[in-house]
């Protein structure tokens, strides 16, 4: 398993306007909940103009794909935008 936690992160990162990914640790109830947050140089406000939809698609199908059938145990995914945190 340690291999294929760089190999989806580096798949993320070929999609254009990620800038960063890493992993957060959540308390829920009794349990520590690991979420993938994605860093993007866009606008995350559908709204606004340079709010980047086809990236965001594409964020979401990759995550989707790999949280659903890869052996990383994540079970959420954040996107935001780049100085926000």
């Amino acid at each position: 398993m340690p291999n294929e936690i760089p190999a989806f992160r580096e798949t993320l990162a070929k999609i254009e306007g990620i800038s960063k990914t890493w992993f957060e640790w959540v308390l829920e109830g009794s349990e520590m909940v690991r979420t993938l947050v994605v860093e993007v140089e866009f606008d995350t406000n559908p709204d606004s103009e340079g709010f980047n939809e086809g990236a965001i698609g594409e964020i979401g199908s990759a995550a989707l794909n790999e949280l659903t059938v890869g052996n990383i145990p994540t079970t959420r995914l954040r996107v935001v935008p780049k100085g926000t945190h």
